[in-house]
């Protein structure tokens, strides 16, 4: 799935890509590589 959103991100902006999800299996070299920043969600966060 890294692969589809760097190959999509260039179409959508030229801002670098930031993928939000409860785990990454990619190592921090390999998003690093990719130029992907991963920010981990929370489960237990709850809306107002």
């Amino acid at each position: 799935m890294l692969r589809r959103c760097v190959a999509v991100s260039p179409l959508i902006n030229d801002e670098p890509l930031t993928i939000y999800g409860e785990a990454s299996r990619n190592g921090a070299a390999r998003l690093q590589a990719e130029g992907v920043t991963f920010k981990q969600t929370f489960l237990d966060v709850k809306a107002r």
